[in-house]
């Protein structure tokens, strides 16, 4: 699936259990990031993003993007039927094609919620 995403650059996929949430977090990141504490991240953000009622009422999101320069991180909350949500986080270049890759990340969310 990471060669889906070339609009982030070459990458890497790895999965990790927050040990907290029970989330899964299927990370697909450059060779030289440091997954774990991304996906430790990731899975912060997310339970940040899902609480129902925060500031200024706009209830509860699904997805973020943070960018850093030349560097873009997607962060999107998977629906579980059961138990806690996973998530999946993609991060890379910013290669100045944002609807490419927030359309790859929206494919390999659909591919992960298939699987």
């Amino acid at each position: 699936m990471a060669e889906a995403l070339d609009a982030f650059g070459k990458l890497t996929a790895s999965s990790f259990r927050d040990i907290e949430r029970g989330a899964l977090v299927h990370c697909f990141l450059p060779p030289e990031a440091a997954a774990a504490p991304l996906a430790a991240f990731g899975c912060a953000l997310v339970a940040a993003m899902s609480v129902e009622g925060p500031a200024g009422g706009f209830g509860s999101f699904h997805s973020a993007v943070l960018r850093s320069g030349p560097k873009r991180l997607e962060v999107r909350r998977l629906p579980s039927a059961a138990g806690a949500a996973a998530v999946l986080l993609v991060g890379g270049a910013d290669t100045g094609r944002p609807g490419l890759a927030r359309l790859q990340v929206e494919r390999a969310a659909a591919r992960l919620l298939g699987a």
